[in-house]
This record gives structure tokens, C-alpha cells and sequence, in this order.
């Protein structure tokens, strides 16, 4: 039964009426069409996936059909390869069936209930350049087709090759990043004409469907503990300073992480991926991280003595990497063989390009009290790190004002 509302549009809640109704009516015959198979990324669901067999890659597809509909589908596929190598011509196969046996139910490793229907597919198509999946409805003498879905690469990207790791500065933040480069095989060129089937398939892999790799994922671990998976990205552009006439292009990739100031070995890995699939993890590069504290490479000195006041001298401290540093002035002072904490007085920045001695003035001191000096120096954009940039201190014995004179 059908009908029809009218009401005054942007009145609130006012009453309606409804003028039209119609009559029961029903169709003894309904149109059904099915849609096609979606064959998903294996990260893109919370699913649990057994080791593949030998040749087998397992495919993760959405399964859009009730349950009672299920049992009477057959799953097929057809697969696109090319006349000859180089051509822009490709031959389509034949339709053929796969077994039940070859695609099963995922297992959702969430506890709560998801309306998504999914499968794994496994089926050996390691000599197949693309293929597409469709399911059949049997019915007496004929059967009902869903469309077929996208042309696909049953195949996963091919693994990063060359993989380099370096530490350098970050020109933007002021602290270390490791800068990873990598190299992956080019795409084969596409034919300048292309056929009816082979625009498809082409059209399908820019989609990210294809052998060529359009996202990537690093795991890292520090020496002796568990790999952590990082969030996977998107490819990034090719570097443009490499020949054209390569076979591989290659990228660059910069990586932040507080792991990086720690002393030892980071062990790094990486993987490529397309919309579906993704490669195995390549080799471990390997790149000693972490920052020595500054030291200090001459005495602290005081200049410009006074009963009130004193200037404090020191040169630059030495640091194993280009970064900014901080130079915090600290006080002590005792009274009556009592030492007191120490405490900050006062702060400096430097570049750590400069070797020009450093100074501070100290003001407002008292001549009855005994002071000490000392020069704290860390990290300028790691500056909270408790127990990774240990301070070094350069320390300068108690000294009477005003009977002191000099250095």
C-alpha cells in the first residue's frame, strides 16, 4: 500500500493529511539482480587469516548475500592475460567455478556483531595478469549472473628493494628524523593503443588494483624487543633527481619517533602494498640511534668580579649531532657549612655552530654568602627526555664575595 503526505514545508510539527492512498497490490515475480563480489584489503577488517598454502594468496572479499541465499551461490572467476608482452591486447577466459572448499567465512576476531558478510578466498592464480570474480544463482534450466567486480591483480606488489636508513636534522621541528630510501620496480610502459578489454583492466589497476604499489608500511623494533607496526601511507612522489632510464624508481621518507634519541640499534622493515594486497616485509636495515650528552671541553671561568656581581665564561660544549642547545646556569649557594639545592639562574641558547665563548651575568649577590656555579647543558628541541640526554656539569668550587678577585 502507497501514500501520499502533504504538510506546509518549515512549520515544525503541524498536522498533515494524507489525500492519496492506494490499493493492495502485489507481483507474483520479482526482478532480482545480485551484486557483484568486493574483494577488500586484508587490514581493512578485523579478521582472522590462517597461513596461506603454498601459491594460495588469500583475498578478502565482502560477501553482500543473505545466509539463506548463500548456499545456493556459485562463486566464479575469469581471468584477463595478454596476447603478447608488450601488445595492448589481452584475451579474455572463460568463466570457471570455484570450489566451496576454496572460500570460507572470516572469522571476526571483534566480539561485536558485524553486518558485514565476509569471506577468504584462496585460489592459486600466480600466472593470471588480472582477474575478475562474479557469483551464479542456478535456477532450473538457466542461472542469474551478478556483474563481474573489477578487474583485480591477484598478485601482491613487489617488495621494497635497497632500503637505506641515515639519522639528519629536522629543519622544521629542530630535532633528528631517520630518513629512509627505497627503490621499486617500474611499471611496464602501457602500449600506446589499447584494446576493448585492456583499457578495462587498465582503468581497474590506476584504481589501485594493479602490481604497482600504491601504499607502503614500516615496523620497527628497538634491539631485543617486539616489532611495533606503524599506520600504513600512501606511496610518496617518486624522487626526481633519479634517471628516467632506471628500471626502479625511487623514494624518500622521513620517520620521527622518540626511539630515535635512545642509544642502541633500530631495526627497521617495510612492505608494499596496492588497494588489496600486500607484499612480504623486506630485509631489516639496521641504524645505531641515540644522542650522547653534551660535554664540555674547557673550564668555567669567572670574569668581572664583584661584591654584588660576577660574569660567568665557558666555551661551547661539544655535541655528537647539529642540533640546537640549551645552556642553563645554575646556583648554589651555602650558609654556615649548609648547602643549599641547586637551582636555574639563568638560560641560554646557542646554535652549536658558533665557537665563541659563552656569558652570563649574575647580579644582586649577597658578599656574606659562599656561592657555587655550575653549567647544565641538554638538548635544546629534546629538552624532556628524563634518562635518555643525561646533563653533564661543569662545576666551579665555593668562592667568598667580596674577597674573591677574577677567574
Amino acid at each position: 500500500i502507497f501514500a501520499v503526505e502533504a504538510r506546509y514545508p518549515h512549520v515544525g510539527s503541524r498536522d498533515f493529511s494524507r489525500g492519496l492512498t492506494s490499493e493492495q497490490f502485489s507481483f507474483h515475480t520479482a526482478d532480482l539482480t545480485l551484486p557483484a563480489p568486493q574483494v577488500l584489503a586484508l587490514d581493512s577488517a578485523p579478521v582472522e587469516v590462517a597461513g596461506a598454502s603454498q601459491g594460495a594468496v588469500p583475498l578478502l572479499l565482502r560477501w553482500p548475500y543473505p545466509q539463506e541465499l548463500s548456499s545456493q551461490l556459485v562463486l566464479q572467476y575469469r581471468s584477463a592475460m595478454p596476447v603478447q608482452p608488450g601488445r595492448g591486447r589481452y584475451q579474455v577466459l572463460m568463466w570457471n567455478c570455484i570450489h566451496p572448499s576454496a572460500c570460507v567465512q572470516a572469522q571476526l576476531r571483534s566480539v561485536d556483531d558485524e553486518p558485514m558478510q565476509l569471506r577468504v578466498l584462496r585460489l592459486n592464480l600466480q600466472d593470471c595478469t588480472a582477474v575478475q570474480l562474479r557469483v551464479v544463482l542456478p535456477r532450473g534450466s538457466g542461472s542469474t549472473a551478478s556483474p563481474p567486480s573489477a578487474w583485480f591483480c591477484p598478485q601482491p606488489p613487489s617488495r621494497p628493494q635497497g632500503m637505506k636508513l641515515r639519522l639528519a636534522v629536522d629543519g622544521s621541528g629542530g630535532g633528528i628524523k631517520a630518513l629512509m630510501s627505497w627503490e621499486q620496480f617500474r611499471a611496464p610502459r602501457h602500449a600506446e593503443e589499447l584494446g576493448a578489454v585492456a583499457c578495462a583492466v587498465q582503468h581497474d589497476f590506476d584504481r589501485g588494483n594493479g602490481p604497482c604499489a600504491t601504499r607502503f608500511q614500516v615496523r620497527l623494533r628497538m634491539e631485543g624487543q617486539i616489532w611495533e607496526e606503524l599506520q600504513p601511507q600512501l606511496l610518496p612522489r617518486p624522487r626526481k633527481d633519479v634517471t628516467q632510464q632506471r628500471e626502479a624508481e625511487s623514494y624518500e621518507w622521513s620517520l620521527q619517533d622518540p626511539r630515535l634519541a635512545t642509544l642502541g640499534q633500530l631495526e627497521v622493515q617495510m612492505r608494499h602494498g596496492n588497494a588489496i594486497l600486500w607484499s612480504s616485509w623486506s630485509e631489516s636495515s639496521r641504524l645505531s640511534v641515540g644522542l650522547e650528552a653534551p660535554r664540555p671541553v674547557g673550564a668555567l671561568l669567572l670574569e668581572e668580579v664583584t661584591p654584588y656581581c660576577v660574569s660567568l665564561c665557558w666555551p661551547p660544549f661539544a655535541s655528537s649531532a647539529q642540533l640546537p642547545l640549551e645552556y642553563r646556569v645554575q646556583c648554589r649557594e651555602s650558609d654556615n657549612d649548609r648547602e643549599l639545592a641547586w637551582h636555574t639562574v639563568g638560560v641560554l641558547e646557542a646554535t652549536g655552530e658558533s665557537d665563541a665563548f659563552l656569558r652570563h651575568k649574575l647580579k644582586f649577590l649577597r658578599p656574606e654568602k659562599s656561592y657555587q656555579f655550575a653549567i647544565e647543558c641538554r638538548y635544546q628541541s629534546l629538552p624532556a627526555v628524563p634518562g635518555r640526554l643525561e646533563t653533564t656539569q661543569i662545576q666551579l668550587g665555593p668562592r667568598q664575595f667580596p674577597n674573591s678577585s677574577g677567574a
